[in-house]
């Protein structure tokens, strides 16, 4: 992943980031094909909280260790694929010009606890479901929350 040609100080930032967040994760070569690009800075090194956080529930409810490969591959397998793939077929990126996949998937896990205030009936307890429920919110409202 190069830079652009008009590459400023946030892209540099960002893609050096992917390079730490690969070394440290190996996703590219544990999921070849796989995609995770950010427009901004800060996000990856936010995934691999997340990745942690996923590893030590992993761990809490089987009781046993997970190596963080293991949880690595089940994060990505399990959450962050069909959240995605909800996200590609929601057509939310239609209303978010120039965002990616990663962007609106880290901003729903940042934003999914206002998604359970906003609507404590409704069972919003996975990023897929976060999805769906962005999809319904008015298109005024999400432009004012990003």
């Amino acid at each position: 992943m190069g830079l652009s040609a008009e590459a400023d100080c946030d892209e540099v930032i960002t893609k050096s980031e992917y390079v730490e967040f690969l070394n440290k994760t190996h996703l590219n070569k544990l999921r070849p094909g796989q995609e995770i690009v950010f427009t901004r800075p800060g996000h990856y090194p936010e995934l691999e909280c997340l990745i942690t956080m996923f590893q030590e529930a992993l761990e809490e409810t089987r009781g046993e260790m997970i190596s963080y490969e293991d949880a690595l591959l089940l994060w990505f397998d399990m959450v962050y694929t069909p959240a995605v793939h909800e996200i590609k077929k929601s057509g939310a990126l239609e209303r978010f010009p120039g965002r990616t996949e990663a962007d609106l998937f880290i901003w729903m896990w940042q934003h999914q606890h206002r998604l359970l205030e906003q609507y404590p009936s409704s069972l919003v307890h996975s990023v897929v479901e976060a999805v769906s429920t962005l999809i319904r919110w008015p298109w005024l409202r999400i432009k004012r929350l990003l």
